[in-house]
């Protein structure tokens, strides 16, 4: 069965930032994250369309 959400310690790996910083981008506008009560986790799906975005609007 495919993983539909990572954890804060994941993405950090994925995208090279640190978990502090994984966790301050969960608590910010447009950052695709779901609390299940203390615990972060970040759609997959939703986690590549909002680095597109990112990249995108970067680009501008």
């Amino acid at each position: 069965m495919e993983k539909l959400t990572y954890t804060t310690k994941e993405v950090s790996e994925l995208i090279g930032v640190s978990v502090p910083k994984v966790l301050e981008l969960c608590h910010s506008d447009g950052f695709p994250c779901i609390w299940i009560g203390r615990k972060a986790v970040i759609p997959k799906i939703e986690l590549k369309e909002w680095l597109s975005r990112e990249a995108t609007r970067r680009d501008e």
